[in-house]
Parts: structure tokens; sequence; C-alpha cells
């Protein structure tokens, strides 16, 4: 039997020394979601980061929610929580001719596979696609379950 479990967030204001609350929402699916960290944001809303299993690839992703002042989602983004695709991980450039680069990540290694989603080879993420014929490819983080990131070479 699975269980629900949501971000729960309640905004507390504190006025002559003493919390009062102002709004509270729950947010999050239908698996074991988890805020972590709640910033506010220069507009009045929040920003919280956690974790979920309700969205994204079904492990523990990474789950961002910005709210308005009223809390309100005004953007709610789950993704993997791995580190190269945290929604940070983009080729450069792309397309490209000769071989992309992974910022931040140039160390790392990462699986390349076809359009068919054949493994065709693994690379640093400084030089990605070198050696590859002209086509569509797919990367992600050597041996990680994220979603992959689609990478062009032409020429």
């Amino acid at each position: 039997m699975k269980t629900r479990s949501v971000v729960l967030f309640a905004l507390l204001l504190m006025s002559s020394g003493q919390a009062q609350q102002r709004w509270t929402r729950t947010y999050g699916g239908t698996e074991e979601d988890e805020g972590r960290c709640a910033r506010p944001t220069l507009d009045g809303g929040y920003v919280v980061a956690g974790k979920t299993a309700s969205f994204g690839a079904g492990y523990d992703d990474c789950y961002l929610i910005k709210t308005n002042a009223n809390g309100s989602v005004s953007l709610e983004e789950p993704g993997s929580s791995r580190p190269a695709a945290a929604g940070s991980m983009k080729a450069v450039p792309n397309p490209f001719i000769s071989f992309a680069r992974i910022p931040g990540h140039e160390a790392e290694r990462f699986d390349v596979y076809d359009i068919s989603g054949e493994l065709v080879r693994t690379c640093r993420g400084d030089r990605v696609g070198e050696g590859l014929a002209p086509a569509v490819y797919f990367i992600k983080p050597g041996g990680e379950h994220c979603a992959p990131v689609r990478i062009v070479k032409v020429r």
C-alpha cells in the first residue's frame, strides 16, 4: 500500500514577538514528496526546494516550487536529483560540429545514446560527441536514472 506524503508549507509572520500564521498550502503528488528548504523571494513569495517521488523519473528527484505572496504556485519544476541533470545540464554549443562540453561537469562521464536508445559510447563532459557521425543523440550521466538531454551534431 502506498502512502501519500506531501510538501506542506506554512508562512508564519512574526509580530510583537509572536508568530502568526498567514497561510498554509499543500503541494506535491501521490507519492513521497518532501520540502527541505524554503527561502523568501524579492516578489514576496517563496521558493521551496525538496525531493519528489511523484514526478520526474520516479526516484528521489529534485522538486522546486515557487509561490507568490499568497502561497499560490507560480512555478513547479520536478527534475532529477542527480547533480548534472538538475536543470542546469546543457551542452555548449548545441548543435555542434566537432564536440560540445557540459559546463560545470567537464570531468564527469556521460553515456551517449543514439535516436533508437542504443548506447553509442561513454565520454567526458569536456568532449561530448567527439568522433560521432552527424546525428541526434541523447546524453545522461553514466549509469544514472534521469531524463536524457538531446544534443545535435552537424557536419
